[in-house]
């Protein structure tokens, strides 16, 4: 094995990955609200509200603690 596999990682902090699911999660709500519902939605919309909403609830999400997984 070669020695970057056995490198142990950091986990993943508590804000970015809220952060990462929120902005997964607006990229399929506008997918369906296209698809299933009709409605279109700009990109441009879409990424503005990604935007808001990823720094919204990275604001609400307490810091993770040190030693804290």
């Amino acid at each position: 094995m070669n020695a970057v596999a056995e490198q142990k990682r950091d986990p993943v902090h508590r804000k970015v990955a809220v952060g990462a699911a929120v902005g997964g999660a607006v990229s399929v709500i506008v997918w369906c609200l296209d698809t299933f519902a009709g409605i279109k939605v700009s990109g441009e919309a879409a990424v503005g509200l990604s935007t808001a909403l990823t720094f919204i609830v990275g604001y609400l999400v307490p810091n993770q603690a040190m030693g804290e997984e």
